[in-house]
């Protein structure tokens, strides 16, 4: 390839991000990587009492400092007129991860273990209609940031000193909501001059 296809190399380091929601992979966080990229089926509450817990196990084993791992987590974040209608678009995102085996310490941790069977038996039988019925407004409430544009904005402040950087992501899973509707949403809530 010519120069004009040439990046040429990296400016500089390129930080390693590794993504984790069990103790290993969150002790091998603070032992090798630049940072965290949290999922987004965790919760404030997880974030800073149980993965930060294990990436400092990993920090103090390594001899590293908090400030070499970033803490970025990914957030769920569903902006409607009305806080049942923005519960609802989070709720299918949150019964689908919470199918998933390894993530029964996330629903643990708040309490919510026994839902992963009913919601795994309704996934067995592709009952998207019957994974959602099982997802509490309190469990919305917990793994997501629902409500009116200033709701959300309010809800968001719960990651305040636990994280070093929010990314927030529409729910994507049978929402009722255009992507593209739901990434406007979320600009014009939280970015509006952009």
């Amino acid at each position: 390839m010519g120069p004009l296809f040439d990046a040429g190399p990296p400016p500089g380091p390129i930080p390693i991000y590794l993504a984790a929601v069990n103790e290993r992979m969150l002790r091998l966080i603070g032992t090798k990587a630049d940072g965290f990229l949290g999922h987004p089926f965790t919760s404030p509450s997880y974030v800073k009492n149980v993965a930060r817990a294990h990436i400092s196990e990993g920090i103090k084993a390594a001899g590293r400092s908090d400030a070499d791992v970033e803490i970025a987590q990914s957030v769920i974040c569903s902006v409607a007129d009305d806080d049942e209608a923005a519960r609802a678009g989070a709720k299918p995102q949150i019964a689908f991860y919470g199918t998933t085996r390894t993530y029964k310490p996330v629903l643990d941790h708040h309490g919510f273990g026994d839902a992963i069977e009913q919601l795994r038996a309704a996934h067995a039988k592709d009952d998207m209609e019957g994974m959602v019925s099982a997802v509490t407004d309190e469990m919305a409430e917990t793994y997501a940031v629902t409500g009116t544009a200033e709701e959300a904005r309010a809800k968001l402040q719960r990651y305040e000193g636990i994280v070093d950087t929010v990314i927030l992501n529409p729910p994507w899973i049978w929402s009722g909501t255009s992507r593209s509707d739901a990434y406007d949403r979320l600009i014009e809530t939280f970015a509006p001059n952009r």
